[in-house]
């Protein structure tokens, strides 16, 4: 496996991204970890292209990507510290460069974030109509505690470098002493994530009868149909929604998973074959 560390705080900061690097460094080769400060914007792209590059080159290894950067207080992306100041980055604007990352290392892309609310990049802003942008993603819905998030990522690090599985390196971060007293941290795999965004979407465009009433017709004069023609599909779309979620189910998990290119997926994130498992695995 592959670490690369991005730090962008503040200079009143604890620097704990490189207490990360410093702390794993000790023990493991400085080949496989890598620490990225980022000051500038340029850097940042650096830090990028250098994920991209070690992506290309993986050989299908498992790449991990830590953040060590604030998070936004509205919870919808990053705060970098460009020049003394902060530039936020929203979680959209890099979901499609990461998803381009995790095809070129074969989808073994993990993000761990040392970012406070992270974890709604996963859960709560990526969008069923695009490719899955990692593997596994670990970090915590909360505000962290410097001290805290530091403590568990040494555990989590040295358990992976170590030969543990990643969730027996899960467990033992959760079992630092005072964890009762920080943060939770969680390890959300792209499923659990598509069938969030899923039920997001569904609230949105199926649930709403107005929405749906308006993607009938909208349907309906693609067909350049008649209008007693366009009345009868509205009715009969109306009455046939579960069979058009289905639809939209199994042309969404073909994009998200990258079934078309990587048939393989399916099995391998055991994706669920219908929406009705789907719902099942999750309910």
């Amino acid at each position: 496996m592959k670490l690369v560390i991005i730090q962008s705080l503040f200079p009143e900061d604890r620097e704990t991204g490189v207490n990360l690097y410093t702390h794993l460094t000790s023990s493991f080769s400085t080949k496989d970890i890598v620490l990225k400060r980022v000051s500038t914007m340029k850097n940042w792209q650096d830090s990028l292209n250098y994920i991209k590059g070690l992506c290309c080159q993986s050989n299908k290894e498992a790449i991990f990507v830590h953040l060590e950067i604030h998070g936004a207080a509205d919870k919808t992306g990053l705060v970098l510290c460009i020049d003394g100041t902060g530039e936020k980055i929203t979680w959209t604007s890099i979901a499609d460069e990461f998803a381009s990352y995790n095809r070129l290392c074969g989808y073994k892309l993990h993000i761990s974030l040392g970012v406070c609310h992270g974890l709604y990049w996963a859960l709560d802003t990526i969008s069923i109509q695009k490719l899955m942008p990692f593997r596994y993603m670990i970090g915590s819905l909360e505000v962290l505690h410097d001290l805290d998030l530091q403590q568990r990522y040494r555990v989590f690090y040295t358990s992976l470098f170590s030969g543990d599985t990643l969730y027996n390196a899960l467990n033992k971060m959760q079992q630092v002493p005072g964890a009762n007293e920080g943060s939770k941290y969680s390890l959300i795999d792209p499923v659990l994530v598509f069938y969030k965004s899923w039920c997001k979407y569904k609230a949105e465009k199926i649930d709403d009868p107005d929405a749906v009433h308006l993607m009938s017709l909208e349907h309906a004069r693609e067909y350049s149909l008649s209008e007693p023609q366009r009345q009868q599909y509205v009715i009969d779309f109306m009455n046939n929604i579960e069979q058009y979620c289905e639809k939209m189910y199994l042309e969404f998990k073909v994009i998200f998973f990258d079934l078309k290119k990587s048939p393989t997926n399916e099995n391998s994130f055991n994706v669920p074959k219908t929406l009705g498992e789907l719902y099942s695995r999750f309910k």
